[in-house]
C-alpha cells in the first residue's frame, strides 16, 4: 500500500477534478440545472472541506492505518462524484446539440441556455447519496483528529485515477535514444569494443555485461552499438530488449523487425528463421540483448543453436545486458564485463550538469555537491535524478537535500539507495497532477516509446488536468508537467523533431516500478496486450467502475459495453478488430478513443452520440475508412482529430463547428456549403501540422482569407497544395495571397501552384502586419514542388534558422539571382567586422527537375552599405548536404561549401557542377554520382582533395571510359567503392591496391571491363577489403591472382555473369578470412577454385 503522503496526494488530485466540474457547473451552467443548485453548492463545500482535511493528512506518520482506510473510502467517493458530475455535463452537452439542430441563423446565441430542463431523478438520487456519503466522510475526519487546513486551491493541481495494472512488463530499448551526461564509461566502451573486434575464433561470442539496476548496462550498450568501429566491422547489427519473457520465436521476430524495420506478420518459427537468414546474410552480425533475465539453460542453448546455423561466418557476436549473474554465466563464451560504480567525481560532474544545464555552478555549492554526490553510490541514474531536482535552487534547498531528503539514504548493494532517491525525487513534483501523471505511466511497458502528444491527451482524458479556464490550458498544463517528469530525470531519452519539438520519451525500469508502486485506485484500469493475459473472470466480474481499457486483441462487443464508465478506450494495434458495436454511444464517459492499427473501415453513426470525446485517432489502418458519419459535427468536444485524409476524401461536414479542435493534420476543400475552406476559420485553436489540399476549388483571396491562417499562432507547419494536371490561372496567385500564415510557422511547402510569381509575402518570407513587414524567422524547413510557371525563387538566404531546402520542379526557373539571398543578415554589425551571412543555418538543398536552369550565382555583389574593407561575406556557412537532380543546363554552380560532406549529383546533369564544385570542396564524407552521360573520366582533384571521402557510388554513366588515375589522397579513408552500369568503362585505375582502407567493392553491369589491374608495388593490395563483388561484367576476360594475393579479411568473393571470364586465380589458399564464395554463370571458365575451409562454395554455370 502506498505511504499517506503518496495516497493523499493521489486522493486530492482525484478530489480537484470534481470540484471543479461543480464550479464550472454552478457558476457557468446553471439554467441548465434548474433544482439542482442546493446539492451542488453542498458538494462544492464538501469537496472543499475534503481537500482542507487532506492537507493535514498528508503529514502523518506512514503507520495510521485508519486514516489509510479513510482515504481510500474517500477516493471511492470522489470517483462515484466526478461519474455523476460527469452524467450531468454529458446532459448538458446533449441538450446544446438538440437546440443547435433547432437553431436557424437568426437566432442569437444566447437563446441556446434559455430552455432550462431537469435530470431524472436517478441522477438527483446519485447527486444526494454522494453529500450524504462525503458529510459522513468529513465526520471522520474530525473523529481522526485531522486538523482543517484551509488554502486556495490551484486549479492546476487536478488529477484523476491511475492504473494497478500495466500492458505485459516486458521492456522496450532502442539503440538511436541520446543519452545525456554519459561520464566514466570510456575504459568500459574501449575494452568492449576492442574485444567485439578481436572475436574472430567462433562463430558466436556471448559477452555478458553485468551490474546492478541503475549503473547504465543499457547507456554503455548503446555506446557500443552506435561506435563507427562498430559500424565499420560488423554488416549487420541488431537491437532487441528481451526482459522477462524468453520467447526464442518472438525474439527471432524481433530481431527481423530491427533488420527490415517492417512489421512481421504471424508466423512459424521456421518461416522467420529463414528470413532473418536472408535478411543477416553471410557478413558478420551484431546482436544486443537487452535487459535478459533468463535462467533457463536449455531456452538459451534453443536460441544460440539457431543463431549458429543462421550464419556461419566467424566473428559474429552477442552482447546482453543483465543484472543476473546466473543469466550472465550461462550464456557468457567470453569473460563477463561487470560494470563498476562511477566516481564520486563523475557523479559530482553527472549532479552539476543536471543542476545547472549550460551554465556555471555557483562555489558556495561545491562543497554540498560533493556530500550529496557521495550519497549517489556511484550510480549515474542517481546522479541524473538529484541533479534534476536540484535544477536551478540555490543553497538552501540543496543543504535541505542534503540534510533530510537523502538523510536516510545508505550505500547497500541491494538497489535500496536509488529506489530511496527515486522515492524523494517524486516526492518533490510540484504538483498532485504532477504526481498522478507520472504513475500514470506505469500502463505503459517498461521503458516504452512515450510519445509526448499521445500521452498528454490521454492525462486529460483521464481528468487529471481539468481545466474550464481555457481553450488550450489542459494541454498547455500537460506539456508543462511532461517537461517537469524530464527535469526530474522521471522521463530520458528525449527524442526531438527537426523543429526542435519534444516528440517522446522513455522511462528507465527503476523509475517504471517506482511509478506502479505509487499507483492506487486499483480496478479502474486495464490494459492487456494479448488475449492470454485476460483474467478469467473479466466477464464474470464485468468490472463497472473500469475508467480505462486498452486491449491489444479482439472482444465482444458485449463484454466492452459492460464498462459504461470508460474514459480511455485504446484498441491500437488491435489488428483483429473490424468494426465498433453501434450501441458504443453507450459509453457517454468517453474522451479518448484509439482505433489506429486495426481493420475498421467504417465508423458507426452513434460514435456522434459520444459528445464528451476529446481525442480520436484512427492511424495506419489496414483498411481504409471512406467517409466518416454524417453527424460527426456532434462531437462538440474534439480537441484531437488524428487521420490521414487522402486528397479526395469528402471531410466531415460542419468541421468548423467543432471549435475546441486542436489537432487536425490534413483539410480537403470541397465546394459543398459546409466543406468549404472557410470552415477552418472558427478552428483558432489549431495547432502542430496541417495540410490543405484542392486550393483550386478556393475561388478568390478573400475566401481564403476566410480560413484565417494568419490567426493561427500554434500551427507550426503548413503545406498548400493545388490539384495536378490543370492549366492553372491567375486566381491561384489570389488564393495564395490569403493564405498567409502566422509568423510562428516553422515549416511551410508550397506544390503545384499554376501561379506566375509568388505573392508578395512569399517573396519577401515575410508576413504584413498593421505597421510592417514581420519576416518569416522561425521557418527551418521550406519546400517549393512543382510551382512550374514561377522564374523567380523567393527571398530565402536571409531567414535565420533555415535548414532544410527542396525546391523541386521549378521548370521555368532559369536562374538563382541575387534577389535568392534577400536581405543580408549581419552578426557583429555593431563591432568595427561585418559579417554578412547568407543562408546562415542550412544544412540540406536539393535542386531537382529544373530542366531550365543555367546558371547559380556564386556571391552576389555586396549593398553598397556593406562594401567597406571590414566587411566579411559568408556563403552557405553550414551546409553539409546537397543534392542536385536532373537540371542538365545547369553550368555555373558557387565554388566553395566549406562544410559539405555529402554531395549527390543524379539524373541528366552536367558535368560542369561536378568539377567546379570538386575543384573547391575538401570535407567529402560522401559522393554519389548518377547518370552523368557526358562525363567520361572522373577529375582528379575529387579524390586529391577530399581526404575523409569514405563513401562513393556511381552508376549510369555511359560515356566513362576512365577512372581517375590517382588515388592517393583518399587512400586511408574510402570505405566503400562501387561503380554500377558504366559501360564504356575499360580500365580500373591502377592504384585501386593503394586503397588499404576499403572494404567493400562492387563492379556491376560494366560490360566494357576487360580486367582487374594487379597491385603496381610487391606486397601492395587491398588489406582491408571484406567484399568484392563482380556482377554483369560481361567483358571480363581475367581477374589475376595477384589481385587478390593481398586481401587477407576478404570473406566474401562474388562472380556472377561474366560470359567472358576465361582466367580465374585456381589457388585461393592464401585467404584466409574468405567463407562464402559465389560464381555464377560464367560459361568459359573451365576451372573451379577449390577452398577446403571456406563455408560456401556455388557452382558457376
Amino acid at each position: 500500500m502506498a505511504e499517506l503522503a503518496v495516497l493523499s496526494a493521489s486522493v486530492k488530485a482525484i478530489v480537484q477534478g470534481p470540484l471543479d466540474k461543480v464550479i464550472s457547473l454552478v457558476n457557468k451552467e446553471f439554467s441548465l440545472i434548474y433544482g439542482f443548485k442546493k446539492d451542488l453548492e453542498k458538494l462544492r463545500g464538501s469537496l472543499a472541506m475534503i481537500q482542507a482535511f487532506l492537507r493535514d493528512a498528508e503529514r502523518r506518520p506512514v503507520g495510521e492505518e485508519a486514516v489509510k482506510l479513510w482515504l481510500e473510502k474517500l477516493e471511492g467517493v470522489a470517483y462515484d462524484a466526478d461519474d455523476v458530475l460527469d452524467e450531468m455535463n454529458y446532459k448538458i452537452l446533449q441538450h446544446k446539440v438538440k437546440l443547435q439542430k433547432k437553431v436557424e441563423s437568426k437566432v442569437k446565441i444566447f437563446s441556446l441556455l434559455s430552455n432550462p430542463f431537469s435530470f431524472n431523478r436517478e441522477l438527483a438520487g446519485k447527486l444526494k447519496d454522494i453529500n450524504t456519503n462525503l458529510k459522513r466522510i468529513n465526520h471522520e475526519a474530525n473523529e481522526f483528529g485531522l486538523q482543517f487546513h484551509i488554502r486556495d486551491v490551484d486549479a492546476d493541481s487536478a488529477a484523476g485515477a491511475v492504473f494497478s495494472h500495466s500492458i505485459a512488463r516486458s521492456r522496450e530499448t532502442d539503440s538511436v535514444s541520446v543519452d545525456p551526461n554519459v561520464l566514466g564509461r570510456d575504459n568500459d566502451k574501449s575494452d568492449l569494443v576492442k574485444t567485439l573486434m578481436r572475436s574472430r575464433d567462433e562463430v558466436v561470442s556471448v559477452i555478458p555485461i553485468v551490474g546492478m539496476g541503475g549503473l547504465g548496462k543499457t547507456t554503455l550498450a548503446r555506446l557500443i552499438y552506435n561506435d563507427e568501429r562498430i559500424k565499420n566491422y560488423f554488416d549487420a547489427r541488431i537491437w532487441v530488449c528481451v526482459s522477462e519473457s524468453f520467447d526464442v520465436t518472438k525474439l527471432f521476430a524481433m530481431m527481423l523487425e530491427s533488420l527490415t524495420q517492417s512489421h512481421v506478420q504471424v508466423q512459424g518459427r521456421e518461416a522467420i528463421v529463414k528470413n532473418l537468414q536472408k535478411a543477416i546474410g553471410v557478413g558478420r552480425y551484431l546482436l544486443i540483448l537487452d535487459d535478459v533475465w533468463n535462467d533457463k539453460a536449455d531456452k538459451w542453448d534453443d536460441f544460440k543453436r539457431s543463431m549458429e546455423g543462421i550464419n556461419r561466418t566467424k566473428g559474429n557476436s552477442i552482447v546482453v545486458t543483465t543484472r543476473s549473474e546466473q543469466v550472465a554465466s550461462i550464456v557468457a563464451t567470453l569473460p563477463q564485463h561487470f560494470l563498476r560504480k562511477l566516481s564520486e567525481e563523475d557523479c559530482l560532474s553527472i549532479l552539476k550538469a543536471r543542476a545547472f544545464p549550460g551554465g556555471e555552478v555557483p562555489r558556495e555549492l561545491d562543497a554540498i555537491g560533493k556530500k550529496i554526490a557521495a550519497k549517489c553510490q556511484g550510480l549515474p541514474l542517481a546522479a541524473n535524478l538529484v541533479g534534476g531536482i536540484l535544477r536551478n535552487k540555490g543553497k538552501s534547498e540543496w543543504m535541505s537535500i542534503l540534510n533530510e531528503g537523502l538523510s536516510h539514504v545508505n550505500g547497500d548493494e541491494n538497489g535500496c539507495s536509488i529506489l530511496q532517491i527515486l522515492k524523494l525525487s517524486f516526492d518533490h513534483l510540484p504538483t498532485p497532477a504532477a504526481k498522478k501523471c507520472f504513475a500514470y505511466c506505469s500502463i505503459f511497458n517498461k521503458d516504452f516509446n512515450l510519445k509526448k502528444e499521445q500521452v498528454v491527451q490521454l492525462w486529460i482524458a483521464e481528468g487529471f488536468l481539468y481545466s474550464n479556464q481555457g481553450s488550450d490550458v489542459m494541454e498547455k498544463t500537460g506539456i508543462k508537467i511532461f517537461h517537469i517528469l524530464l527535469q526530474n530525470c522521471l522521463l530520458q531519452d528525449l527524442e526531438k523533431d527537426i523543429y526542435d519539438n519534444v516528440i517522446s520519451c522513455k522511462m528507465h525500469d527503476l523509475v517504471h516500478d517506482l511509478a506502479s508502486s505509487v499507483s492506487s485506485a486499483k480496478g479502474r484500469c486495464l490494459a492487456l496486450s494479448t488475449s492470454s493475459e485476460a483474467p478469467q473472470n473479466l466477464l464474470e466480474e464485468k468490472e463497472r467502475n473500469l475508467r480505462t481499457l486498452f486491449l491489444k486483441y479482439d472482444v465482444s462487443h458485449q463484454v466492452l459495453l459492460e464498462f459504461v464508465l470508460l474514459r480511455v478506450l485504446n484498441l491500437e494495434g488491435a489488428d483483429l478488430v473490424k468494426e465498433l458495436p453501434s450501441k458504443i454511444k453507450k459509453l457517454t464517459h468517453l474522451r479518448y478513443l484509439d482505433v489506429s492499427g486495426t481493420q475498421i473501415k467504417v465508423l458507426p453513426d452513434s460514435i456522434c452520440k459520444l459528445y464528451n470525446l476529446q481525442t480520436l485517432r484512427a492511424l495506419h489502418l489496414h483498411g481504409s475508412i471512406n467517409k466518416f458519419p454524417p453527424n460527426f459535427h456532434n462531437l462538440i468536444s474534439l480537441r484531437h482529430l488524428h487521420f490521414y485524409f487522402p486528397e479526395r476524401f469528402q471531410m466531415p461536414l460542419g468541421i468548423g463547428k467543432l471549435t475546441d479542435l486542436q489537432t487536425l493534420s490534413c483539410f480537403n476543400v470541397d465546394q459543398e456549403k459546409g466543406r468549404r475552406i472557410s470552415e477552418l476559420g472558427c478552428l483558432n485553436n489549431l495547432g502542430g501540422e496541417l495540410k490543405i489540399h484542392n486550393l483550386e476549388l478556393v475561388n478568390d483571396a478573400d475566401e481564403a482569407r476566410s480560413a484565417n491562417l494568419s490567426g493561427k499562432p500554434n500551427i507550426y507547419k503548413l503545406e498548400y497544395y493545388w490539384g495536378r494536371n490543370r492549366q492553372g490561372d491567375n486566381q491561384d496567385e489570389n488564393v495564395l495571397e490569403g493564405l498567409q500564415p502566422h509568423p510562428n510557422i516553422k515549416s511551410l511547402k508550397i506544390e503545384n501552384f499554376m501561379g506566375n510569381e509568388f505573392p508578395l509575402w512569399a517573396i519577401k518570407m515575410a508576413v504584413k502586419t498593421e505597421n510592417a513587414w514581420v519576416l518569416l524567422e522561425n521557418l527551418v524547413e521550406i519546400e517549393l514542388v512543382q510551382c512550374e510557371r514561377c522564374k523567380e525563387i523567393p527571398m530565402l538566404g536571409q531567414l535565420p534558422f533555415l535548414q532544410h531546402l527542396k525546391l523541386e520542379g521549378l521548370t521555368n526557373v532559369r536562374i538563382i539571382a541575387p534577389s535568392t539571398y534577400g536581405t543580408d543578415y549581419y552578426i557583429g554589425s555593431s563591432s568595427s567586422l561585418c559579417r554578412t551571412i547568407w543562408f546562415p543555418a542550412l544544412e540540406n538543398l536539393v535542386l531537382e527537375r529544373m530542366p531550365s536552369l543555367i546558371e547559380w550565382i556564386d556571391f552576389p555583389d555586396m549593398p553598397s552599405s556593406s562594401t567597406t574593407a571590414s566587411s566579411e561575406v559568408s556563403f552557405f556557412p553550414r551546409l553539409q548536404n546537397l543534392t542536385i537532380i536532373s537540371c542538365p543546363h545547369l553550368r555555373t554552380v558557387p565554388r566553395k561549401f566549406r562544410c559539405l560532406t555529402c554531395l549527390n549529383l543524379m539524373g541528366d546533369n552536367s558535368i560542369l557542377p561536378l568539377s567546379s564544385i570538386c575543384s573547391n570542396v575538401f570535407t567529402l564524407e560522401t559522393l554519389r554520382i548518377f547518370g552523368l552521360s557526358d562525363l567520361t573520366c572522373l577529375p582528379d582533384c575529387l579524390f586529391q582533395n577530399n581526404p575523409k571521402l569514405a563513401h562513393f557510388n556511381m552508376g549510369y554513366c555511359s560515356n566513362l571510359t576512365n577512372f581517375a588515375s590517382n588515388l592517393s589522397g583518399c587512400a586511408n579513408s574510402l570505405k566503400i567503392l562501387e561503380i554500377e552500369h558504366c559501360d564504356s568503362l575499360i580500365e580500373l585505375p591502377q592504384g585501386l591496391h593503394t586503397l588499404q582502407s576499403l572494404e567493400r567493392l562492387t563492379i556491376n553491369g560494366c560490360d566494357s571491363l576487360r580486367s582487374i589491374p594487379a597491385p603496381e608495388c610487391q606486397g601492395q593490395g587491398l588489406t582491408s577489403l571484406r567484399n568484392w563483388e563482380f556482377a554483369g561484367c560481361h567483358g571480363l576476360t581475367n581477374i589475376p591472382g595477384e589481385a587478390l594475393q593481398f586481401c587477407t579479411s576478404l570473406e566474401s568473393l562474388s562472380v556472377k555473369y561474366c560470359n567472358e571470364l576465361v582466367v580465374f586465380p585456381v589457388d585461393l589458399q592464401k585467404l584466409p578470412s574468405l567463407i562464402c564464395l559465389r560464381i555464377h554463370h560464367c560459361p568459359k571458365l573451365d576451372m573451379m577454385p577449390t577452398v577446403p575451409h571456406i563455408f560456401e562454395t556455388t557452382g558457376h554455370k
